[in-house]
């Protein structure tokens, strides 16, 4: 927190969005019933899933083995995102790493968490990236290393945009920092929202082929609809090497 944010909390402090008390921007006390996370769930297909892990038919076509969902793109999910995008109140990022830590199982200790790379002209005009800041303090609260793992190129916004044309958009949009530093890592990929998948799908892609042992995901927010299903998403991307492919069932982590 810089100063400036500091004089402002307070000279101005947060209200919690559903009982208006003063302190925090979701309570303690509200933060479970404010928000309504979704049932375990492949991250494909989104069939019921015990530990939320990937099922075996969907395994042979994402990098992603596990993935959570805290709560739903609704109500004061959406309220709280909006505040941190689009009103500049970084406080929501911690508000909303808490509850997704509330909604994740105990993860390996070398999990390196990393998150999603945000547009570079949305960072540019919003003067952050919010998964960055929603990751790091996860990090934080879990005792984890962050570490930045992926980089964005383009500024093409995905916002509106259809499946078929983010998945489009996605093809070159990410690379991975420094590929030696991710080899033989477990890593929990952290974002504020999935609509489609595609953008959490393409992360996971270039780290698997920079030879992450093991990709797990996270979001705040999941929109009702969301479903990685179909062969599009196989058709935009290209093929993986089956060496690699055949990696990727190798190293989930039990089913919890």
């Amino acid at each position: 927190m810089t100063p400036i944010e500091f004089t402002i909390s307070l000279l101005a402090p947060d209200r919690c969005l559903v009982c208006k008390r003063e302190g925090l921007l979701v309570c303690r006390m509200c933060a479970g019933p404010a928000f309504t996370t979704p049932p375990p769930a492949c991250f494909r297909c989104r069939s019921y899933s015990t530990g939320s892990a990937t099922c075996l038919r969907c395994s042979e076509h994402t990098f992603i083995s596990n993935f959570w969902a805290a709560s739903y793109y609704e109500g004061s999910a959406k309220e709280l995102l909006g505040l941190l995008k689009f009103q500049r109140a970084k406080a929501a990022a911690t508000a909303i790493a808490r509850f997704i830590d509330t909604r994740l199982p105990a993860l390996p200790g070398c999990t390196l968490v990393s998150a999603v790379p945000t547009a570079n002209a949305r960072v540019r005009a919003r003067g952050y990236d919010q998964s960055y800041l929603i990751a790091h303090a996860l990090a934080r609260i879990r005792k984890l290393p962050y570490r930045e793992t992926l980089i964005r190129s383009g500024s093409t916004r995905q916002v509106g945009s259809s499946r078929s044309q983010r998945l489009q958009h996605l093809k070159n949009a990410y690379s991975v920092r420094k590929p030696a530093s991710v080899i033989g890592t477990t890593i929990l990929l952290v974002d504020d929202v999935i609509t489609t998948g595609a953008t959490l799908e393409a992360a996971a892609r270039e780290l698997h082929l920079a030879g992450a042992k093991t990709v797990f995901a996270t979001v705040f927010a999941q929109a009702n609809s969301t479903a990685v299903t179909g062969s599009s998403l196989d058709q935009c991307l290209p093929e993986v090497p089956k060496v690699l492919e055949n990696q990727t069932n190798d190293h989930q982590i039990p089913h919890k």
